[in-house]
């Protein structure tokens, strides 16, 4: 008996250790959940990190992060609204592969010049995670994949909005014309020798050096390790400072421009003007198979690559789409999409289509809808400018109403959500912030 009682009081001590050594744990890696979002939390770890990229890509960018009293309950907001649209994601299956992020990311990497390796060092050089940069990257992707998900099935243009809209804007091609634009910032220093730098990049430039090579050597400015790329910029979008500058540049070449605190070198990389535009058509024809609980990534490429070898081997590609194409619409017709320009069909498609020769099969491709293969059977020159620029005006109707559709559709979902504030702080705070627009960290 004494033996049972000494056994059971030595494992009752290693049971209180046990309980006592888990709670322990369990402090050190509970995370505080500051807002309940239906079935999900935002927790206290999520605020921080989402603050700190916010913080990190304000330095990256040369900017100055000016922290508001309201920045908290905004971001807050902000992250209510992804957590939304993540759930919305889920419950009607839109997906962001791993190879969608590792596609943004390496363009990313190819715009600095470097690979996806050195693009992941020089982050991490600047104190950015890698990991956590990765995963906004992909919400990033996510939500532009819900908003062009949900405008596609509910934004419609009527022809008499096209009408109205060019009829309206008779030059508004020549309004979009686009300037490719990187630049170099020096600093006025009295401790060196400023105009002897300027005259070092200036001898570089001449001798053949890349300008954003130089930018990355020698820019002080938060885009140098994107090369000084600015991007493409409308004439609206560009400060004033250079406007006056691009009229006596050409293409290739740059300029200096000199305020009281600093020299700015612009270099004009290219310009697109829209006005007169000659838009290429491409023919093409595809077989579109989607995913599904019994159809992986892996099954359905395989299935594809499986068709398009039939196909090469003397298949007929029209048989084989009626029989397997899942665009059930294009199906009817073999696959065949007709004559479309560019513009018209998802960029990853028309991407890959740009690729390919006359008759030429692609390999299999994801879109947004599932994986592809096209075959390009013919383009030509559309030289029909109302044609060009009705397709435009479309595109900027969409783009006006889709906004702010999205914007309503949002805010319709918060209201139908079950959203409640675990921190009274934030519950105090939050009746203060405006939920009617889609808060932007970065605006």
């Amino acid at each position: 008996m004494d033996i049972r009682k000494k056994i059971f009081s030595l494992n009752f001590i290693i049971f209180i250790i046990i309980i006592c050594l888990y709670n322990h744990s369990y402090a050190e890696v509970i995370d505080q959940a500051l807002v309940i979002v239906e079935d999900d939390v935002i927790t206290d770890r999520e605020f921080a990190l989402k603050k700190q990229y916010i913080v990190t890509q304000y330095k990256l960018s040369g900017q100055e992060f000016n922290e508001t009293p309201e920045f908290n309950s905004q971001l807050l907001n902000h992250m209510i609204q992804i957590k939304l649209q993540e759930n919305y994601a889920r419950r009607v299956g839109i997906e962001v592969s791993d190879e969608m992020v590792n596609n943004a990311l390496l363009n990313m990497a190819k715009r600095t010049n470097s690979n996806l390796q050195t693009f992941k060092e020089e982050l991490e050089k600047q104190g950015v995670n890698f990991n956590n940069y990765r995963n906004e990257i992909k919400t990033g992707l996510l939500t532009k994949a819900v908003e062009q998900n949900f405008v596609r099935a509910n934004v419609k243009v009527a022809d008499r909005e096209i009408d109205a809209f060019v009829s309206n804007n008779p030059n508004f091609l020549e309004k979009d014309t686009e300037f490719l634009l990187s630049n170099i910032l020096i600093t006025k220093k009295t401790s060196r020798n400023n105009e002897e730098i300027l005259k070092k990049i200036k001898s570089k430039l001449n001798q053949g050096a890349k300008f954003s090579s130089l930018a990355m050597s020698f820019s002080e400015s938060g885009n140098a390790l994107d090369g000084g790329s600015l991007g493409w910029r409308k004439i609206s979008d560009i400060p004033d400072l250079f406007k006056e500058s691009l009229q006596d540049i050409e293409i290739g070449e740059s300029k200096v421009i000199e305020t009281e605190e600093s020299f700015h070198i612009i270099f004009l990389e290219d310009k697109k003007s829209m006005g007169g535009l000659n838009l290429t058509e491409f023919h093409s024809r595809h077989i579109l198979i989607k995913e599904s609980a019994i159809l992986g990534p892996t099954e359905a490429k395989s299935k594809l690559l499986d068709i398009r070898n039939r196909i090469i081997n003397g298949e007929d590609f029209s048989t084989l789409a009626q029989a397997h194409s899942e665009d059930k619409v294009s199906a009817a017709n073999g696959g065949d999409l007709g004559w479309t320009m560019i513009g018209a069909l998802v960029p990853v498609y028309e991407k890959n289509l740009l690729n390919l020769k006359t008759n030429e099969i692609s390999k299999p491709f994801k879109t947004k809808f599932g994986w592809h293969i096209t075959q390009l059977l013919g383009k030509r020159d559309s030289h029909n400018l109302d044609k060009v620029m009705r397709n435009i005006a479309r595109q900027k109707i969409v783009a006006e109403k889709g906004k702010e559709s999205y914007n309503t559709w949002l805010s319709k979902l918060r209201g139908s959500s079950y959203i409640r504030y675990v921190l009274p702080e934030f519950n105090e705070a939050q009746r203060e912030i405006d939920n009617r627009d889609n808060w932007d960290p970065f605006s």
